[in-house]
Order: C-alpha cells, then structure tokens, then sequence
C-alpha cells in the first residue's frame, strides 16, 4: 500500500508541472456552487451535499468547501485538486482529469468521523459562453478515517472515502 501512495504522490508532482496548458476551463478567478451525491466504499450510504468552488488565477489547485446535513447526520469539507490533463472535444464541450485531496468531518447522533485521502475528479465542461462553465465529474475517493466518538469507540479505518457525483457551475470573472 506504501508503494501504491508514493508512487501516486510522484506522479502527481512530475505531472501537476507539465500539464496545466491542456486544461479546458478558462484560467482565471472562478466562483460557483456544486451539487454532489457521495457513496461509501463497502456498501455505506450516501450523502447529498452543496459546495462553494473557487479557482484563483495565483493558485494551481481548484478550492471547494462543502456542506451537506441530513436527517441525524452533518458533514463539511475541504478539497483542493490539481490539473493533471484535459482537451476540448468539441468548440464548447471540454474534459479534464484532476488529482486532488480532501479532508472531511461527519457527525451523526452517534458517532463522528475525521477522513482524509486522495480524489480524482474525471469529468466533463460545457462552456455555452465564456465566463459560463458548467460542469459534470465522477469522482472516486480513497484515504484513512478516523472514528473520534461513539459507541464503539474510537478507531482508524482503511479505506475511508467512496465515489461521488458532482454537478455544478462556475463563472469565471
């Protein structure tokens, strides 16, 4: 498992250096919102949450910060993903593959949890005019949890995190 983390870790560095040029979303400060559906490897249940994104010109990662409560359960969160490759596949319809990582809290009635791992945003933009960008990515999550209440005590778990589907927008300004 440590070879499969460093190996990832390397690969990130060598290609967050050498590929921002082909990513399809303009470069320049974006604000949007985002809808997203998580699931939990193994069967767990998922989340339904909305997230603040941010794209700054003088930083390389896109910025979110999500929230999302239910019925006995609160989550919030923090992401930052890096372009890794992209293109246009048509004059408004663009692709890109970002590395990134996350660090969550999650509270129910009876327990709460700290997560923190990779993400892997692979998705799809349309741009219907430019300072437009609407946005679709699945994105699969793999890290450590830690379980800091509860019942059954506190734990550490591998693997914490799952898949999600984000929908969104952003205006680029």
């Amino acid at each position: 498992m440590k070879r499969i983390v460093i190996v990832l870790v390397l690969a990130a560095i060598i290609a967050t250096g050498t590929v921002f040029a082909a990513d399809p979303r303009p470069n320049g400060l974006g604000i949007g919102a985002v809808w997203g559906y998580a699931g939990g490897w193994g069967g767990g249940g998922g989340n339904g949450g909305a997230a603040l994104v941010l794209k700054l010109p003088s930083l390389a990662p896109y910025l979110g910060v999500d929230l999302g409560f239910g019925d006995g359960w609160f989550s919030i969160g923090a992401t930052a993903d890096w372009n890794m490759a992209g293109g246009n596949l048509a004059s408004v319809l663009g692709w890109y593959i970002d590395l990134g990582g996350y660090l969550g809290f999650w509270a129910s009635d009876d327990v709460s949890r700290v997560n923190l791992g990779f993400r892997l945003p692979v998705g799809l933009t349309i741009k219907p005019i430019n300072i437009l960008d609407i946005f679709v990515a699945f994105v699969p999550s793999l890290g450590l949890g830690l379980r800091v209440s509860g019942d059954h005590g506190d734990s550490l778990h591998f693997p914490a995190g799952g898949w999600g589907l984000n929908l969104g927008i952003r205006l680029w300004l």
